[in-house]
């Protein structure tokens, strides 16, 4: 397992277009890879950067290294296929790789300025035996609020008001009277957007290239293939 890790900082200046080398903490042994956005310190500042890159021993004397700050998210943005088009992409076109990699993910990601999504869960706010006594006494006259508690008591996780209506069978409105008497309660949680990264995205049709544009594909693949990142 790598000690280091090979950071490419959100720094597009021609001069600086390399990447750095930081110490893996504890914290995050075994847990980074390559398309991973991180915080890092730079010069008297702090700045996002990439992992392009692992190694065992730095380039650099050791104690001139610097450690990891945080993670910034739990996915990585892209992965070493990917990171090797945007080297070739780089080179071809004389660009800075930070910028290549800039235009590949989505807008704000690196400034941090993706908003934070709030979503509204559904818990028990009474105790399982109460929610219990509730199914026993109520089950035959309330069923749908009764089936909304037993999902709630033999499956575990948060729901969403329409996960949980969707898996009893039933209406917000019996999960709403629920709330109102206190046995169920609404909680919200904040969650990072990342766009492109979520579950329910629905990607497009991949669309057939013509002769002509699949020769050029062919040609890029090749020279990265070869590591030939040159014109």
């Amino acid at each position: 397992m790598a000690d280091y890790v090979k950071v490419l900082v959100d720094i597009p200046v021609q001069q600086l277009d390399q990447s750095y080398d930081y110490r893996i903490p504890l914290k995050l042994k075994g847990l980074l890879k390559i398309g991973h956005l991180v915080r890092v310190p730079f010069g008297r500042r702090k700045a996002a950067g990439f992992i392009i890159g692992f190694s065992d021993q730095p380039e650099v004397k050791e104690e001139l290294v610097k450690e990891i700050s945080d993670l910034l998210y739990t996915e990585a943005f892209f992965d070493e296929e990917l990171l090797e088009l945007f080297q070739w992409m780089a080179a071809y076109y004389k660009a800075n790789l930070i910028n290549v990699i800039r235009t590949a993910v989505p807008s704000g990601v690196i400034s941090g300025k993706i908003k934070k999504k709030m979503i509204r869960y559904v818990q028990l706010k009474c105790s399982v035996k109460e929610a219990q006594d509730f199914i026993e006494r109520e089950g035959k006259r309330s069923y749908k609020q009764a089936e909304v508690l037993k999902l709630l008591l033999n499956k575990k996780g948060l729901y969403t008001v329409s996960e949980l209506a969707e898996m009893a069978g039933t209406g917000r409105d019996a999960i709403e009277r629920l709330v109102s008497k206190n046995i169920l309660e609404y909680i919200e949680k904040a969650e990072r957007r990342r766009p492109f990264l979520e579950r329910d995205n629905k990607y497009e049709k991949a669309l057939i290239p013509t002769d002509l544009q699949q020769r050029v594909i062919n040609r890029i693949n090749e020279q990265i293939e070869k590591k030939e990142y040159g014109v």
